[in-house]
């Protein structure tokens, strides 16, 4: 019995090895969290190093939230309004004087009436009238002339950034500060946007509010100065510090790159069993931003070009009609169903057959087999029949899914044309409902090519991808790394800067050709991309210190 449930073990060790698939995806891992099977890099990887810099926060610009469009029209509203308040109660001054609101020349050039705009203006200190406006009021007239006069010079002092007279504790200014732009003072930007919208600035141009009011001053005559001080009571700050976005936006950037981590294709980076920390799930990130395809077909379904050197580059792919699904979802789970059942139709059969041979060791006939009591290694030979079945049954399938989508809808795409312009569908046509099958395919071959160190037959693959979709990111990334390995540099950086081209946020790409300048002693422009490379991670997940 317990010969029986050691070899049953063995089939079960065997069958895993052979079949050994990840239980998580790389993206539900979180920091602490154990590995459930060894986490490998698929292709070379150069990962940047951190280090936190503490002059480097201290350099870093303040934050201020900018409102000017805000402020300047509060200020024009206050204007207006105290403009008019002012306006209806002095002309209620003069009917309770002169018993009407309409004076005529003479009786405005009286001392009397003089004497009435100062002793006005005592009382009303907020808003002041000079003796021309009081005289246009007295007359009849709007005194619209010199409300927008008024209005234009406040208003012309606001074009610059202008904050309180004194900051928050603790808060400083370094050299410059960015204005990051906000509808009003009480809206919160985000840390993305404080590079992405907020306008750098030098701190010498910020202005506080008493200066700006004094400049204002001085730009009225001695005469006029006691209107002046009321009007300028009337500028206000356009931007005001932001305490908190300051602080995370000074931790960020402390963070700097001081060099560089390379994993080798293959190389184990995170145990299974071990504890996932900052850094592997760091690689881990990037590792999904390189194996990254153009869909979700699975592995299963996408034909291999095997033994095909490569596939003609083609013109523009043309949509002739909107094909049908080659494959639908429950054709999918039927097969996958079918292969279950046969992986475990044959581990039944397995256990089985090594239990008949057990029985069957004291018989002369089976000489073959070592003798009672001798130790018996079955593990290999179980190993490879599982392996071999394994792979019987998915050639098999994907025999079958090629013969389904033969036979499916014939609409088809154009890759070429007859000479004259007018397209033909000839033995170099694709159908529409399998060219996503086929892409997956080719890319799951080049990498088993790649994985093989067969780079120029992965080469061809990279190449007939991209004939299926022009400036796919994610292939331009692999076919980089292909013509790198084949010593063509030039061309592997021409395909990095592409993969870039196509999607900036690609943080692969930029890895990958900080990487190849790093291997090529190239270090400041290796150190451009790396720094490019944790930028785009930072605005792409939102990252804070």
């Amino acid at each position: 019995m317990k010969s029986s449930v050691r070899h049953g073990l063995i089939v079960i060790l065997a069958l895993a090895g052979a079949f050994d698939l990840p239980a998580k995806n790389l993206s539900d891992y979180q920091v602490g969290d154990l590995a459930e099977a060894n986490i490998v890099a698929p292709a070379a990887l150069d990962v940047p190093v951190t280090e936190i810099n503490p002059a480097a926060a201290a350099r870093a610009p303040a934050v201020f939230r900018d409102f000017p469009a805000y402020a300047t029209n509060a200020l024009a509203q206050d204007f207006l309004k105290a403009f008019a308040a002012t306006h209806e109660e002095f002309l209620s001054t003069l009917q309770q004087k002169y018993s009407r609101t309409v004076l005529d020349d003479k009786l405005t050039a009286t001392l009397e009436f003089g004497y009435l705009v100062k002793n006005f203006n005592l009382l009303n200190r907020a808003f002041p009238l000079s003796s021309e406006l009081a005289m246009q009021w007295a007359q009849g007239r709007s005194g619209s002339q010199i409300q927008t006069n008024l209005l234009a010079r406040l208003l012309a002092m606001m074009h610059r950034p202008v904050c309180a007279d004194e900051f928050p504790p603790g808060f400083t200014v370094s050299e410059s500060f960015y204005a990051v732009p906000v509808a009003q003072p009480q809206q919160i930007p985000a840390l993305n946007d404080v590079e992405l919208s907020g306008h750098l600035i030098k701190a010498a141009d910020l202005t506080s509010v008493s200066r700006l009011r004094m400049l204002f001053r001085h730009s009225f005559p001695k005469e006029e100065q006691v209107f002046a001080n009321a009007y300028a009571n009337f500028l206000r700050p356009v931007c005001v510090p932001d305490v908190e976005l300051t602080r995370q936006f000074r931790a960020q950037s402390a963070v700097q790159i001081v060099g560089t981590t390379h994993y080798a294709a293959g190389q184990i980076i995170v145990p299974r069993g071990a504890a996932v920390d900052a850094k592997s799930l760091a690689v881990m990130a990037q590792i999904r931003d390189l194996i990254r395809l153009p869909t979700e077909t699975p592995p299963l379904m996408s034909p291999a070009i095997v033994g095909q050197s490569s596939l003609p580059v083609a013109a523009p792919i043309t949509v002739v009609e909107a094909p049908s699904p080659a494959l639908t979802a429950a054709q999918f789970r039927s097969y996958l169903g079918w292969l279950v059942a046969a992986v475990v139709g044959f581990v039944a059969a397995s256990v089985i057959a090594i239990l008949l041979a057990r029985r069957m060791t004291y018989s002369p006939v089976n000489s073959a087999l070592p003798a009672v009591g001798e130790p018996a290694d079955y593990a290999p030979q179980i190993s490879q029949a599982v392996k071999s079945a394994l792979l019987d049954e998915l050639a098999a399938i994907r025999a079958e899914l090629h013969a389904a989508q033969q036979t499916s809808a014939p609409t088809v795409f154009t890759t070429g044309s007859n000479g004259n312009g007018a397209g033909h569908t000839s033995g170099e046509t694709i159908s529409a409902n399998g060219r996503e099958q086929c892409v997956a395919g080719l890319l799951a071959e080049a990498e088993t090519l790649f994985a093989a160190n067969e780079y120029e037959n992965s080469l061809k693959c990279f190449e007939a991808v991209l004939a299926l979709q022009p400036e796919h990111p994610g292939t331009l990334v692999k076919m980089g790394n292909a013509l790198e390995r084949l010593g063509r540099t030039d061309e592997a950086i021409a395909c990095f800067d592409r993969a870039i081209a196509a999607d900036d946020t690609m943080i692969a790409a930029h890895l990958q050709k900080g990487g190849l300048f790093n291997r090529l002693a190239r270090h400041q422009e290796a150190a451009k991309c790396f720094e490019q490379a944790l930028l785009k991670q930072r605005k792409t997940n939102g990252v804070s210190a």
